[in-house]
C-alpha cells in the first residue's frame, strides 16, 4: 500500500468511526413525541446511511447492503424477509435487464455508429453537445419511462465522449452524464405517464377526493415546467462543471463510417422491441419483466456471452436503489415518514393557499432526495392532499404540486433510477451530484415559485385548471 492509499484509507476509518459513534448517540437518545421506537431507530439508520453515501467512507453499494442489515438486527422489521424483498423488486430487474441492454449497445459497437450520428448533427462544439444530450434525454422521458431513456443514453454518451476525447477531462465527462440524469428527471413530471409517482397522486386523488385530472390538463400544468427547466439544467451544468466553449473536432470523427452490420441491426432491433414493451406492457407485466426479457434475447441470440457480460457489469447499481427501496418501506411502515412529513409541513404559518402549496413542495423536495420518488408520493401525498382539503387549498393543484416536487431529486445517487444508472458509469461522484444539484434544486424550486403564484393561477382565470 503507496503512502497516498494509506492516508486515503485511515481517512476512511475516521469518517466511519465518526459516523457509528452519532448513529449509536442517536440510538441512545428518547424518541420523539409521536414517533414509535422503531419509527426512531429508521430515522437513524437513514440518516446513518445517507452519511456514509455522502462521505463515501465505504463504497457506495457496501454501503446500500448495511441498510438491510441495520434493519434486521435493530428489529425495525419483523422477518429478514421484509429487509431483502424490496432489494429484488421489478424496478431492480429493471435496473439490472437495462445495463445488460447497454452492455449490448457497447459491446456489438453500436453505441459507436449512433454516436456518430448524433455527433453529425449536433457535436459542433461542447456546448451544443451538452445541450443535445440534456433534450434527448427530457422530450422522450415526458411519454416514456426515465428509467429507459437513461438507460440507452448513458452508453450512447460514454461513446460520443470517447470519440471526441473528452472522456478524459473528469469536469465534461461529469457534466454530460449528469445531463442525462437531469434530464430524464424534470421530463419525468410533465406528463402522468412520465413516471409511477403521477400514477400514485392520481390514484389518490381520484380515490380520496374524487377528483379525476384528465392528460391535457396535467400536461398544461407540468409541461411548461419541464420546458423552462431545460436551458437551465444547461446553464446550471456548464457553470458549475466550467464546461468550456470549444469547437469539436469532426474530421477526426470518421463520421462517414456509420453503417450498422447484421449484429448491430438485430441488437437494436432488441432494444427498440424493449422500449415498446416498455411503452405497451410496462404497467401490466413490470418494467423489470419486460427488460429481462430483452437482456435474455441477447443471449439466446448469441449477442452476449455471460462469461464476458459478467465481468462488464456494475453489479452494485441495482443494491443502491435496493437500499433505498428497503429503507423507504421501513420509514413507511413505521410510520417515520408521515411523521416527518407532518413535522415539517406543521412548522409552517399556511397564511395563504400559496404559502401552504409551496410548504409542501419544499417538504416532498426534501423527502425525495433521500426516498425514491414513488416511496416519497405513496408517503406523502395523503398528507398534502387531507391537510389541502382542511385549509380549504384547490387539492388537485397540491396533488399537482406533491408529484412534481417528488421529481426535483438531483442531490443524493439514491433518489431516481436515472441518477442510478448515470452513476454507473463511474464518471462523476457523489460530491458532483450534491454540488450541481443543490444549485439545480433551489432554481427549481424559484421556477415553482413563480408557477404556483402567478402560472397556475392564470390557467384558473382562462378556464384550464
Amino acid at each position: 500500500m503507496t503512502p497516498g492509499q494509506a492516508a486515503l484509507r485511515a481517512g476512511a476509518i475516521r469518517k466511519m468511526v465518526v459516523g457509528v459513534v452519532l448513529g449509536a448517540i442517536l440510538l441512545w437518545l428518547p424518541e420523539p413525541q409521536g414517533l414509535s421506537p422503531q419509527g426512531k431507530d429508521a430515522l437513524v439508520l437513514f440518516g446513518l446511511l445517507v452519511y456514509f453515501w455522502a462521505t463515501e467512507a465505504l463504497p457506495l453499494p457496501v454501503t446500500a447492503l448495511g441498510a438491510g442489515v441495520g434493519l434486521v438486527v435493530l428489529g425495525i422489521v419483523d422477518t429478514p424477509n421484509e429487509a431483502w424483498s424490496p432489494y429484488a423488486q421489478d424496478t431492480i430487474f429493471f435496473l439490472l435487464g437495462s445495463l445488460i441492454l447497454a452492455d449490448a449497445v457497447t459491446k456489438t459497437d453500436t453505441d459507436r455508429i449512433l454516436s456518430a450520428r448524433i455527433l453529425r448533427v449536433m457535436g459542433r462544439s461542447t456546448d451544443s453537445l451538452l445541450l443535445a444530450i440534456i433534450l434527448a434525454s427530457s422530450l422522450p422521458a415526458m411519454v416514456i419511462s426515465d428509467h429507459a431513456v437513461a438507460a440507452v443514453m448513458v452508453p450512447l454518451v460514454i461513446s460520443m465522449l470517447r470519440a471526441t476525447d473528452l472522456l478524459g477531462r473528469p469536469n465534461i465527462a461529469a457534466a454530460y452524464m449528469l445531463a442525462i440524469a437531469f434530464g430524464a428527471n424534470i421530463a419525468g413530471l410533465a406528463t402522468p405517464s412520465g413516471g409511477a409517482r403521477n400514477a400514485i397522486v392520481l390514484g389518490y386523488l381520484d380515490e380520496l377526493h374524487g377528483i379525476r385530472i384528465g392528460y391535457l390538463e396535467w400536461a398544461l400544468h407540468a409541461v411548461p415546467i419541464t420546458l423552462v427547466l431545460i436551458p437551465v439544467v444547461f446553464l446550471v451544468l456548464k457553470t458549475v462543471f466550467r464546461v468550456p466553449h470549444e469547437p469539436i473536432d469532426r474530421a477526426a470523427l470518421a463520421l462517414d463510417r456509420s453503417r450498422l452490420d447484421r449484429t448491430q441491426r438485430t441488437t437494436l432491433a432488441i432494444i427498440g422491441g424493449t422500449v415498446a414493451l416498455w411503452m405497451v406492457l410496462g404497467e401490466e407485466i413490470g418494467l423489470g419483466t419486460v427488460a429481462i426479457i430483452g437482456a435474455v434475447s441477447l443471449f439466446v441470440l448469441g449477442i452476449l456471452d455471460w462469461v464476458d457480460t459478467r465481468r462488464r457489469i456494475a453489479w452494485g447499481v441495482p443494491l443502491i436503489y435496493g437500499a433505498a427501496l428497503t429503507m423507504g418501506a421501513a420509514l413507511k411502515e413505521t410510520g417515520a415518514a408521515e411523521w416527518l412529513a407532518r413535522t415539517l409541513l406543521g412548522a409552517s404559518p399556511w397564511d395563504t393557499a400559496t404559502a401552504l402549496l409551496l410548504t409542501a413542495l419544499v417538504v416532498t423536495v426534501l423527502l425525495t432526495n433521500f426516498m425514491s420518488d414513488g416511496g416519497t408520493t405513496a408517503v406523502l401525498a395523503p398528507v398534502t392532499l387531507s391537510i389541502a382539503a382542511l385549509a380549504a387549498v384547490p387539492v388537485d393543484q397540491m396533488g399537482l404540486a406533491t408529484a412534481i416536487g417528488s421529481a426535483f431529486s438531483f442531490v443524493l445517487v439514491i433518489g431516481t433510477p436515472p441518477n442510478v444508472i448515470a452513476y454507473s458509469s463511474g464518471l462523476f461522484s457523489t460530491k458532483d451530484i450534491a454540488k450541481a444539484g443543490s444549485v439545480l434544486t433551489v432554481v427549481a424550486l424559484a421556477v415553482m415559485v413563480v408557477v404556483v403564484t402567478v402560472y397556475w393561477p392564470l390557467l384558473d382565470r382562462l378556464g384550464w385548471g
